[in-house]
């Protein structure tokens, strides 16, 4: 979480959505910081005193670029962390196989404390799986809503947004970065199938998820 007060505006940074570009053009306002000791505080985490003078925004990733970048994250991580992740796939560290888990509509009761595996559940925000979606839907939840389900942020802003719209949210563009490492693990590219699949079971949060995304980017 990244509140920018010069520019009136307070990130709400779900991993894997391009958040240390993000970071960097906030943080280098002028007294711009980091909330919290975690960066993946829930916006349940900023009080409403906090947020009603500033935008309140977060990054939005189509869901199967998520899963896709989530998995390769883990995969480069530690064993303790991928051993959380074949609790998705079952047993196996296959792609298939976890992404099956993370679209099955439920969560394993091991991983209810850290289903995203990134990111534990902060003190403020009891994670509540919903049934029938997936973990990309669960995750924002997590993030962006309080437990009825009503919207903690103002606008969602996609993470390749243009400069245009970067500018006019009082920043500075800096340039989309692959910080992946030459030898790091790859996957091909999604089938038509593998969206569907994940479009049947995010599809819902995913429309209206974009109908958070502003022409032109709130200020106040």
């Amino acid at each position: 979480m990244v509140l920018a007060p010069d520019i009136g505006r307070l990130l709400i940074h779900m991993p894997k959505t391009s958040g240390i570009r993000w970071r960097a053009m906030l943080l280098a306002t002028p007294g711009a910081r980091t909330l919290y000791a975690s960066t993946h505080a829930p916006a349940t985490s900023a009080s409403q005193a906090l947020r009603k003078d500033l935008t309140t925004f977060g990054l939005l990733r189509p869901p199967s670029d998520w899963y896709r970048s989530l998995y390769l994250h883990i995969m480069r991580s530690d064993d303790r962390r991928r051993a959380m992740l074949a609790e998705w796939g079952g047993g196996s560290l296959d792609f298939e196989a976890v992404l099956a888990g993370w679209l099955s509509g439920d969560c394993p009761a091991r991983l209810i404390h850290a289903p995203g595996i990134l990111w534990a559940n902060h003190p403020k925000r009891r994670f509540r799986w919903t049934q029938g979606e997936g973990l990309w839907a669960n995750a924002m939840r997590y993030f962006f809503q309080n437990a009825a389900g009503d919207w903690l942020v103002d606008e969602l802003v996609p993470v390749d947004a243009s400069d245009a719209t970067i500018e006019a949210m009082g920043l500075v563009p800096v340039p989309l970065v692959n910080a992946r490492p030459a030898d790091a693990p790859t996957l091909p590219r999604p089938t038509n199938a593998e969206r569907a699949r994940v479009k049947r079971v995010d599809g819902d949060l995913w429309r209206e998820a974009k109908r958070l995304i502003t022409p032109t980017p709130l200020s106040r």
